[in-house]
């Protein structure tokens, strides 16, 4: 009986991370080398600048956008660069690896980590799926996010 419950278990744990919208596997991310901020790892590569202040306001942010969301995302790892994630041979703009707890995004600035699909894939990460509308309707968020950064690279373009 307790192996059964022990299986039930690891099927609903497995269940969940498969309707999340969390990809498979990724190489294990090393020691944090960004900036801690709400337990998460922010780093930043190719010239693209975290810091504390602006990791906080957009994982702020995205709890709003999602609701409020039932657990905090302690212990993961967030990795802003230039080069987008390639996953079965198909580049995406982010993408989120439940396995080893790291989500990857390539902004759409140069040094803007705001504009990028952060927001989205943070909600992948708290196990919401394509499915949910919010998935596609994070601009207004992207946008506050990069106007409250106050970062220079963050400036609004003419279309936006």
């Amino acid at each position: 009986m307790k192996g059964s419950i022990h299986h039930v278990r690891v099927v609903l744990v497995l269940a969940m991370l498969a309707g999340a919208g969390c990809g498979g596997s990724s190489v294990g991310a090393p020691p944090c080398q960004g900036v801690l901020a709400r337990g998460i790892c922010w780093e930043g590569k190719d010239g693209i600048t975290v810091s504390r202040e602006r990791a906080e306001r957009v994982f702020d942010a995205a709890r709003v956008l999602w609701g409020a969301p039932r657990r905090d995302l302690a212990g993961w790892s967030v990795e802003f660069s230039h080069s987008p994630p390639v996953v079965d041979g198909e580049r995406f703009d982010g993408y989120c690896f439940g396995d080893s707890r790291l989500i990857v995004v390539a902004p759409f600035a140069a040094d803007c980590f705001e504009r990028s699909a952060i927001f989205h894939e943070l909600g992948h990460a708290w196990g919401f799926d394509h499915d949910d509308p919010r998935m596609s309707g994070e601009w207004r968020s992207i946008h506050d996010a990069m106007v409250g950064s106050r970062w220079s690279g963050c400036e609004m373009e003419k279309d936006d």
